[in-house]
């Protein structure tokens, strides 16, 4: 009995045997650092810790990714330092901003006239997902949770409204965002999407458990298997303006 109990206690507070003679606790699994990679990346192209300034072909404050084909607003991947510049916002038409980072992040221009804000920690995914869930829930629990904030910029682009998705660079949890707009808007798979968007913005790189994540929008989205997703409308629909009416 007294086995059992300890056993039992073992098992409650987190330890499990390694041996036959040692019990040692369970580590915690490591939390990605978002912007450490950012930080990285900026390091790598030579920017400063902000990730401001331009590698021409490399590295953009913002880039599109999306127009719309009826009012022609836009829907842009972008850093820090396009979120922060609001005359750089202007010029771009941009007035409503996805948010990917942290909740504690600053909205720069919240408040102000003219600017919309809609907070997206993307790097919170799995508090949504639940890992032992079956797969078909898993994946509509991913169209679930980018079809809020989707409807949110599609309704902005339909207004005529450009959009800034952004983060730290614009890579990595923008990035990824990107690519499921991408697969949201031009029905594309994701490893399509990703291509696209890494064409359009070489930066962009989902890294550690993003590509599950859009793995599991591709499934809620119907693009896999027999039930296939009808075809992507024309690519000069994604980052160019459409072609003219005939």
């Amino acid at each position: 009995i007294l086995k059992l109990q300890f056993l039992y206690l073992i098992g409650k507070r987190g330890w499990f045997k390694r041996d036959s003679t040692m019990y040692t606790r369970a580590q915690p699994q490591r939390q990605p650092d978002y912007n450490e990679e950012a930080r990285q990346l900026f390091r790598r192209l030579n920017l400063p810790e902000d990730g401001s300034g331009v590698v021409p072909g490399r590295y953009n404050n913002l880039d599109v990714i999306f127009q719309n084909p009826a009012t022609g607003a836009k829907v842009y991947v972008g850093n820090q330092s396009a979120a922060r510049d609001a005359l750089l916002l202007k010029q771009h038409g941009i007035s409503h901003i996805v948010n990917c980072q942290e909740l504690n992040s600053e909205n720069y221009h919240e408040g102000k006239p003219g600017f919309h804000y809609k907070r997206f920690p993307i790097s919170h995914w799995r508090r949504v997902i639940p890992e032992g869930a079956p797969d078909a829930q898993k994946g509509a629990e991913a169209a679930k949770y980018f079809g809020e904030v989707f409807a949110w910029v599609d309704a902005a682009t339909a207004a005529g409204a450009s959009v800034l998705i952004h983060c730290l660079a614009g890579a990595h949890r923008a990035g990824t965002t990107g690519c499921a707009y991408i697969m949201h808007a031009a029905r594309l798979p994701a490893a399509d999407a990703i291509h696209t968007a890494k064409t359009l913005r070489p930066a962009i790189d989902p890294i550690f458990d993003f590509p599950k994540l859009l793995g599991w929008f591709e499934l809620g989205l119907g693009m896999r298997g027999a039930a296939a997703a009808a075809p992507p409308p024309p690519p000069a629909y994604v980052g160019a303006a459409p072609p003219p009416p005939p």
